[in-house]
């Protein structure tokens, strides 16, 4: 019995943190240019994701009913499935900080990249060489380009996570109610 009360709260702990990052998301939705929809796209993803995380919590706890080895197989697939929500949750962690740090850069330098390089056009023809602050945007903003992949891949994988929870909770909720 307390190894479920301790996985349930150990989901419950890790649909806190996919709340939090939701509403993180949300919050870059407002902030990004045009990650904006990517962004949005997640926090929606990671919203349904902590709700599936609280119900497979709840299913939880209705498998003190079950005995033996039926109740060990249910859980041993609960804990596949959390270690895999711990490391899709990580994922999304870096995805939030490179989408936070390209806000951070828009508000920064504004959304208009256009604008910078004729600033840094301008610049050059009076003779400055380029400022160190515009390399640095320069620089973000083009490794985000790179990091698309990264973010496609850890939306798919959030995917994957919502639809293995959602089975395995129905798979639960079956057990238990035979």
């Amino acid at each position: 019995m307390a190894e479920v009360i301790g996985l349930a709260a150990g989901i419950t702990a890790i649909a806190g943190t996919a709340t939090t990052l939701s509403l993180g998301f949300a919050d870059l939705v407002s902030r990004l240019g045009k990650a904006r929809e990517t962004a949005q796209s997640i926090a929606n993803d990671l919203s349904l994701l902590s709700l599936t995380l609280n119900e497979l919590a709840e299913a939880l706890h209705k498998t003190e009913e079950l005995q033996g080895s039926q109740r060990w197989r249910l859980l041993s697939a609960v804990f596949v499935a959390i270690d895999n929500a711990k490391r899709v949750i990580r994922d999304v962690k870096s995805v939030y900080e490179t989408l936070s740090v390209k806000a951070d850069l828009d508000a920064t330098i504004g959304d208009n990249a256009a604008d910078t390089l004729e600033s840094t056009s301008t610049q050059r023809e009076k003779g400055k060489g380029i400022p160190a602050k515009q390399i640095s945007i320069a620089m973000s903003r083009i490794k985000l380009v790179f990091k698309e992949k990264k973010i496609i891949r850890v939306q798919t994988s959030v995917e994957s996570l919502k639809s293995t929870l959602i089975l395995l909770t129905m798979t639960v909720n079956l057990n238990v109610s035979r």
